[in-house]
């Protein structure tokens, strides 16, 4: 929802400022420019990894101001009104609302949500062309907010999780769709629902889910039409120990697929996967051809599975042979899929075909990840 781009694109821009330059020039040294957005003005904005705020004409980096920096705590900025809103913390560590334009007369702080601590903003995103983010305060917790970019102005969407108690994480995550934004919220009976935010305010989709709401975009939910699809998890994990010392644990698990237009009636279950093994559902969706295609995996499954957004055509497209070194962590997702000629391209891993791309193995009796190096004899 914002004009983000990787670091050398950002730089390959500023240096467009000068066309007249044949060579390649150093720009800034110890700087540790981590990012950077290009302003609609064409100004480029580059972060350091200590959150300063520079620009450039392309032949030097020129620090904007001294008397902010870009939270790294928080993280979070987005590009509204032509100007780069984002969590800045001033000399006194207090961490706000800022704006800037790319000048040191043009950076202001916009509200004071916390005036006795940080409210951390985070979690910025336009919608109908108002200013949402996430904010903490000690009355009311972390809640949504709005703004419209003026000075001082910032307004509490919903107090979903009445009284001081917080309703959202630092950490949410908002998925558009359409005129609905939806987002993942615990009200003050501790009960977790499905919110949207609507041209009309904040709305609740629906409360009661057997399980945890899983919303991430391209991860655990993704659009298809006018339907929002993501997972209810409702596995139990049941630690214990082996005969060898090693941890081994037990499931008992209903991942559910679900679909939602934004209404209670049209929030229902697509399909729900029910197993003793640990499961990895509904991995890195894919839309083709009008239809979403994911990964199901667990210890005894590798299948692909297909869905229009209804119960009727959510199926089994093909099953998979599971590759028995890779066993209980999920046999593949489509993270890396392509389509080429109109065809959709993944990469499996089975004892037929091969590891094909790189995997991650799980260690649970070291809680870390190692990765599998790329084979490509077969």
């Amino acid at each position: 929802m914002c004009t983000r781009l990787p670091l050398w694109l950002t730089l390959l821009s500023a240096l467009c400022f000068s066309a007249s330059q044949a060579q390649i020039t150093l720009v800034s040294a110890n700087t540790n420019l981590q990012t950077g957005y290009v302003l609609p003005n064409g100004i480029p904005l580059l972060i350091s990894e200590g959150g300063a705020l520079y620009t450039t004409n392309g032949t030097a980096a020129t620090r904007i101001t001294t008397d902010v920096v870009v939270s790294t705590d928080s993280g979070s900025a987005t590009i509204y009104k032509g100007q780069l809103y984002f969590a800045g913390k001033n000399k006194a560590n207090d961490i706000e609302l800022w704006a800037t334009d790319g000048t040191a007369g043009g950076t202001r702080l916009v509200k004071n949500i916390a005036p006795a601590g940080s409210s951390s903003p985070n979690d910025l995103f336009v919608f109908n062309n108002v200013l949402y983010f996430t904010a903490y305060d000690n009355e009311y917790g972390r809640e949504l907010w709005w703004s419209d970019g003026t000075t001082d102005n910032g307004v509490r969407a919903a107090d979903i999780n009445a009284g001081p108690g917080s309703s959202v994480s630092s950490e949410v995550a908002f998925v558009q769709n359409g005129d609905n934004v939806f987002f993942v919220a615990e009200d003050n009976q501790k009960k977790k629902g499905l919110y949207s935010v609507t041209p009309q305010g904040v709305a609740i989709v629906k409360t009661g889910f057997p399980g945890t709401v899983n919303l991430i975009p391209g991860i655990t939910s993704a659009s298809l039409g006018n339907k929002v699809i993501f997972t209810v998890d409702s596995t139990d994990y049941i630690f214990g120990s082996g005969e060898d010392g090693e941890p081994e644990f037990s499931t008992a698990t209903t991942l559910g697929i679900w679909a939602t237009d934004g209404t209670p009636g049209g929030t229902r279950t697509l399909h729900d996967f029910e197993s003793t093994a640990m499961p990895s559902g509904f991995t890195t969706p894919v839309l083709f051809k009008g239809l979403l295609y994911f990964a199901y995996n667990d210890s005894t499954t590798s299948a692909l599975w297909t869905t229009d957004g209804t119960p009727a055509n959510t199926r089994l497209l093909k099953n998979l042979d599971v590759n028995p070194d890779n066993a209980g962590f999920g046999g593949f997702g489509l993270l890396s899929s392509v389509v080429i000629n109109n065809k959709l391209f993944f990469s499996p891993i089975t004892p037929a075909l091969g590891q094909l791309i790189n995997l991650v193995k799980l260690d649970l009796s070291h809680n870390q990840l190692d990765e599998i190096p790329i084979e490509l004899s077969k």
